[in-house]
């Protein structure tokens, strides 16, 4: 047999074993000569498709495909990518006698027309594999792709800024074979400001902070976190030792020191009041509350100020809407019916509002809350008659009031009740609220930050398969109907007879094995699993209801699920410290590590030996001397906003911020606007994601209150935008609200000492005194000045104490 020499044969021979010698790092001269290695399609040539982004959603991976060529998404089905390749359009796009011809690689070189441009160069590696591949007669193993793990090395570390580190990928797959994947791996950092990273899985440190690098091959993802510690402080003497040994302070302080970062000094009490007092009943304190405060020389004041307003009646309040958020309480989805419960929408959801308060008021543990939120049904094990004449009483007492007893309901049908019932929605709803896991993408293809399937997210579904919401529960089908045929007796106009429709509840019917969810690609059986959990049929299937919510609760409240407790106790976090340890706090994938591990399997392991007493663990957060720092930087941490050596000023919530606005200028509404809200409410008590009374409406939306279409948490918009800026320096809200207010009395009637009403403003306004400078500004504009002029000059100094920065913020 002639040698090769250097003839094209010998040159694609060698260029396929060093194609492979990058893909094993294990390169035998012998095999290189020989060509014996072959090039796998689904670990190799998907594997390069991946990572040149054919498959992505903008290209090939759309449902849509481009240029008739269709990708399975981030490479979640190899089986249907080799078929689009190889089969389909006549087996045109391979050509394994010509192998350079072949319109895969002729397009991808931009030898012939491309809407993706030129994609690879002739003379890369990349383009000698897929030649190689087609030349090797473009074969494919059947699951030769299948992941076991993927291991990254090094998984993270410490490095100084210019600092470069090398990454290597290596892929497990599940016949035990490993290969180094590295070349074939999207690299990514969550954020490139602190750290950059090649193609090719270069790191460099850029500056001082941690961040996650993301990689991801075929479609599954593995992290490493980076640390670049910042420049000690000079000189030493200044830290502000926290001396503190609260557990979460230990956890937080030893990543400080590692990170050399120095932390904030505390917050003196008329800051920390202020603070507590927004964050936990969502309104400032009174003038009378910051002197009793102050006036108290105790050495654990603060400590007792966080047990009483944890118990106000307000703390409930906020939390009930902030519950209201994440369960999706929106007048947009609730049942909409025709007939003689047509308005009743905002009425039922102040009922779904109120039955949440009332839980957070008696401290019910979140787990019990949220088990009458899953397992709810209509009837509640009542009679069919009883059930329906108690339903029809709730809602004529709340047809004409603004009161009713469905918070003595042991569980809550509303959040079932939908309009179009849908159970993918109400399963990404359950995943989102109460899991923090955003399943949306699994519903069509593989999650390409997560490690959830299609098969996953159809698991999940299984378990909610049986219930219903209609008006065909059997044991009550033939009451609903004749009291609905009774009422279109009644009605005279023939349109509204109609519209007239049975009762509808939630219930659970028997399902039949048909009706279960089958893998989307064998057609095999499902289990009934939630995510990440164990399969709930084995433990269920002596029961004689097909209701496997109870199990689903039950597995929630495990100590040993990774995500029910962590998710409440980050979403908790991320209400005190306005950033979560996970952010955004309903997204915990992979590809989304938490910015202090440590610290947030601490506090949910915390939550979980509390039996999850919500109270209790807010005490926890709100005790450590963390929460206490002060906004104001130290020597070196201005620009750390993941280490929580510094209390961050955040926005307040929309609700929060139209109250605070409100009871500047004494703001009352005229309950002849306001028909679907309870007189004399704050806006934190609002119930629906809707108003009629205009004004309130209109700051919903400017300080970002969520539409609650959907469940995810980006809908509460939380930065300044000019539309406030606008609404506080001249909407005739604000400017007449303040004209119209009880101050002017106080100014023109009342012998008020100019420096008592300056002291006044700032301690209602901003809940702090003046410093010299802003005393003497203020009292400048109000000297020599009686009647309406003086009235005149006191509502420019509370216009301007409205719009100063630190108004709308908490910090």
């Amino acid at each position: 047999m002639k040698p090769l020499a250097n003839s094209p044969m010998r040159h694609l021979v060698l260029a396929t074993g060093l194609i492979l010698c990058r893909f094993s790092g294990f390169c035998p001269a012998s095999e290189i000569e020989s060509g014996t290695r072959p090039v796998d399609f689904e670990r190799h040539v998907v594997g390069l498709l991946g990572k040149l982004g054919c498959n992505a959603g903008a290209c090939h991976g759309s449902f849509q495909g481009k240029g008739g060529l269709f990708l399975s998404l981030f490479s979640y089905a190899p089986e249907k990518d080799y078929k689009s390749l190889v089969k389909d359009a006549f087996g045109r796009r391979i050509d394994t006698l010509a192998p350079s011809s072949s319109l895969l690689l002729l397009k991808a070189t931009g030898q012939v027309p491309h809407g993706g441009g030129q994609r690879l160069k002739p003379d890369s590696e990349a383009y000698a594999a897929l030649l190689a591949w087609i030349s090797q007669g473009a074969k494919r193993v059947p699951d030769s792709g299948s992941l076991g793990k993927l291991i990254l090395t090094p998984d993270g570390g410490q490095l100084e800024p210019g600092q470069s580190v090398k990454l290597r990928l290596i892929a497990e797959f599940s016949d035990g074979s490993r290969e180094d994947v590295t070349h074939l791996t999207d690299f990514k950092a969550q954020d490139e400001g602190i750290l950059e990273v090649t193609g090719e899985g270069t790191v460099r440190a850029r500056r001082p902070g941690s961040t996650a690098v993301v990689a991801s091959y075929l479609g599954d993802v593995v992290t490493g976190a980076f640390h670049m510690p910042y420049d000690p402080a000079e000189p030493p003497d200044s830290q502000n030792v926290t001396k503190s040994d609260h557990p979460i302070d230990r956890i937080i302080d030893a990543d400080l020191a590692r990170m050399n970062l120095v932390p904030s000094a505390a917050v003196d009490d008329m800051t920390f009041l202020r603070r507590i007092t927004l964050d936990t009943i969502g309104r400032l304190p009174t003038v009378g509350e910051q002197e009793e405060f102050l006036s108290d020389d105790s050495a654990d004041k603060r400590e007792r100020k966080i047990d009483g307003l944890l118990a106000h009646p307000l703390h409930a309040s906020l939390w009930a809407t902030k519950l209201s958020d994440w369960t999706l309480n929106s007048l947009v989805t609730m049942e909409n019916r025709q007939d003689t419960y047509r308005n009743m929408r905002p009425k039922w959801s102040r009922m779904w509002w109120d039955w949440l308060r009332v839980r957070v008021a008696e401290n019910k543990p979140y787990d019990q809350i949220v088990r009458q939120l899953l397992t709810a049904t209509s009837r509640d094990d009542q009679s069919p008659e009883a059930w329906f004449d108690n339903w029809r009483k709730l809602n004529d007492k709340a047809a004409n009031s603004f009161d009713s007893d469905y918070a003595a309901k042991p569980t809550n049908d509303l959040f079932w009740r939908r309009q179009g019932f849908n159970k993918e929605q109400t399963i990404e709803l359950i995943a989102s609220s109460f899991l923090g896991l955003q399943i949306q993408c699994a519903q069509c293809h593989k999650h390409p930050f997560d490690r959830w399937t299609q098969a996953d997210y159809r698991a999940f579904e299984n378990i909610v398969m049986p219930v219903r919401f209609d008006s065909n529960e059997p044991d009550a089908r033939a009451m609903l109907k004749q009291e609905a045929d009774g009422r279109r007796e009644k009605e005279p106009d023939e349109l509204k007879k109609r519209q007239i429709q049975p009762h509808r509840g939630v219930y659970v019917q028997k399902a039949k094995q048909g009706n279960y969810l089958r893998h989307p690609d064998t057609n095999a059986p499902l289990p009934l699993r939630p995510p990440g959990g164990p399969d709930l049929l084995p433990a269920a299937r002596q029961m004689p209801s097909d209701d496997f919510r109870d199990e689903l609760a039950d597995w929630m409240a495990k100590p040993e699920n990774p995500y029910f407790a962590a998710n409440f106790a980050n979403r908790v976090w991320a209400h005190y410290f306005g950033v979560g340890i996970v952010n955004p706090v309903d997204n915990f994938a992979v590809g989304n590590p938490p910015s202090n591990p440590v610290l947030l399997k601490a506090l949910a392991a915390k939550f979980v030996e509390l039996k999850f007493d919500i109270r209790a663990f807010e005490k926890f957060v709100l005790t450590s001397a963390a929460y206490s720092r002060s906004s104001v930087p130290s020597v070196n941490n201005s620009d750390d906003d993941r280490h929580f050596s510094r209390y961050i000023p955040h926005p307040l919530m929309a609700e929060i911020a139209a109250d605070v606005v409100a009871d500047a200028i004494a703001w009352k509404a005229d309950p002849r606007t306001m028909p679907d809200i309870a007189p004399g409410s704050r806006a934190i008590e609002v119930p629906g994601n809707q108003v009629t009374q205009r004004d309130l409406a209109f700051q919903f939306r400017i300080f970002g209150r969520p539409p609650r279409s959907v469940s995810c948490e980006c809908e509460r918009a939380a930065d300044p935008a000019l539309p406030q800026s606008l609404f506080m320096a001249g909407d005739e809200f604000v400017v007449k609200g303040i004209a119209q207010s009880p101050w002017m009395n106080w100014a023109k009637d009342y012998e008020w000492p100019d420096e008592d009403l300056v002291e006044q403003a700032f301690r209602r306004l901003l809940a702090r005194e003046p410093s010299e400078e802003e005393r003497a500004v203020s009292l400048a504009r109000l000297q020599g000045k009686s009647g309406k002029e003086r009235a005149d000059a006191l509502a420019d100094v509370l216009w301007a104490l409205m719009n100063t920065r630190e108004f709308l913020l908490n910090y």
